[in-house]
């Protein structure tokens, strides 16, 4: 092979590698970018979910608070009751 045909050659696989090394950094900022896109809902997700729990927690301060209420108000009626059956007697 003469010395023309064999820097061609080169020549042309260096284009290549050159070629593949530029569609390889396109796929990865093409990838780069779906990881932020990905990233962002992770996020958004999080949030939501973080808002929703405070929310429940709250929920269920409240039902603990209502039944501590109602329980008080029980014995409340309780005492009353034994109370006024004691002064009918």
């Amino acid at each position: 092979m003469s010395d023309e045909k064999y820097e061609k050659l080169i020549s042309n696989k260096i284009k290549l590698y050159i070629q593949h090394a530029q569609i390889n950094e396109c796929n990865i900022t093409e990838f780069n970018k779906e990881q932020e896109i990905i990233q962002e809902e992770i996020n958004r997700l999080q949030l939501r979910y973080e808002y929703y729990e405070n929310a429940k927690k709250q929920e269920i301060a409240k039902l603990k608070s209502n039944q501590d209420k109602k329980e008080q108000l029980e014995r409340i009626c309780y005492d009353a009751k034994f109370i006024n059956e004691n002064d009918i007697k």
